[in-house]
């Protein structure tokens, strides 16, 4: 049997509606980590450089977990609650690399952390989505999903590619 484990949650793909309705929401949850940990860093960034960047990386996860939200209300048997209802009750504590958010945004806005570690972070936390989300498309037998799951990949691809040209910024600068 092939598992995947996704931030602290682990999963079969393909053992059942109940399972893929679990990923689903652990995905929308680890999309909302992501949203808490760079709107954190944002204002932890409020009126330097990097703030425009990581604003807009901010604005993309609600996006992802929306187009989660999607899949999710196809694939399950039982009524789901509007989207901002149930990404309000999603607790998003943990991030893709399954590390605590409080711990990670600690870290990132002491003094210790520059604006090139927390650039660095992103980027890896924006690779590590991007396998998830390839992994994902690769294990479902369900056509529509695995063109979902593609396209989140895209997406987050995109988010480190804009991270990736941040740091280029920054190095030239």
């Amino acid at each position: 049997a092939i598992y995947l484990i996704i931030g602290d949650f682990t999963v079969r793909p393909g053992s059942g509606d109940e399972d893929l309705g679990q990923l689903l929401l652990r995905a929308m949850d680890l999309e909302k980590s992501a949203d808490k940990l760079y709107g954190a860093l944002a204002e932890h960034l409020a009126g330097t450089p990097v703030e425009a960047l990581v604003r807009k990386l901010e604005e993309g996860e609600e996006g992802h977990a929306r187009a989660i939200y999607g899949m999710l209300k196809r694939v399950s048997k039982e009524p789901r609650p509007p989207f901002e209802e149930l990404y309000d009750q999603l607790e998003g504590r943990v991030l893709e690399s399954g590390e605590p958010l409080v711990k990670l945004v600690a870290w990132l806005t002491s003094a210790r952390a520059d604006r090139a570690a927390i650039l660095e972070l992103a980027l890896d936390l924006e690779l590590k989505a991007y396998d998830m989300y390839r992994n994902l498309a690769a294990k479902t037998s369900d056509p529509e999903l695995e063109k979902a799951f593609y396209d989140l990949a895209q997406h987050e691809q995109r988010h480190a590619r804009t991270v990736a040209r941040g740091i280029g910024e920054m190095a030239r600068a």
